[in-house]
């Protein structure tokens, strides 16, 4: 998990993705629906075409607060 925090750090947007995905459904880290968004959102910044879905749906089922 270190490397993925370490390189999205580094605008990885593919890291990004999965370090979203993985605090979303609590992977190898504790679940965590605040962060997992702003990985999503980060990552959707940086071009990741599944991101900008993700950030949408998050939107519409009311998983973050604005």
């Amino acid at each position: 998990m270190e490397l993925f925090l370490i390189a999205a750090e580094q605008f990885h947007a593919e890291a990004c993705f999965d370090l979203a995905v993985s605090y979303e459904i609590g992977v190898g880290v504790k679940k965590n629906l605040p962060l997992a968004f702003k990985y999503y959102q980060k990552a959707a910044l940086l071009g990741d075409k599944q991101s900008i879905y993700e950030t949408g749906r998050c939107y519409v089922q009311g998983n973050i607060k604005n």
